[in-house]
């Protein structure tokens, strides 16, 4: 039994010092940076969340205007990949470290809160 239990763990990757399978952030972002959101460890599922009273630009590519979106206040974006990626071997959509989106505040300052699940 202690065997599987173990495996759990290490499955899930909840060793002490390790993030959980389930994270939340508050990124702060402005008017001026692309503020880059970046996968706290190896994922599929991203949630994101305007929590200013402003529209929030998003890009995929900061330096590309025609990667761009607008999030609306109080809305969210969610990008599920429930199944796992075989694109070059991976097991998981976004590595640990990868840039999933970069965001600025259409005016002033505002924040993100970007939810990952493993």
């Amino acid at each position: 039994m202690r065997r599987v239990a173990l495996l759990i763990v290490l499955f899930l990757g909840i060793l002490p010092g390790t993030p959980g399978i389930y994270v939340k952030l508050r990124v702060a972002g402005d008017a001026t940076n692309w503020t880059p959101i970046v996968a706290p460890f190896p994922m599929n599922n991203v949630g994101m969340k305007n929590t200013s009273a402003v529209d929030m630009l998003l890009r995929t590519d900061s330096a590309d205007e025609d990667t761009e979106d607008t999030l609306a206040p109080s809305a969210m974006e969610v990008i599920s990949s429930p199944l796992p990626s075989v694109m070059a071997g991976r097991t998981t959509r976004f590595r640990e470290n990868d840039v999933i989106l970069y965001f600025k505040m259409s005016s002033g300052t505002g924040t993100m809160v970007a939810t990952f699940l493993r």
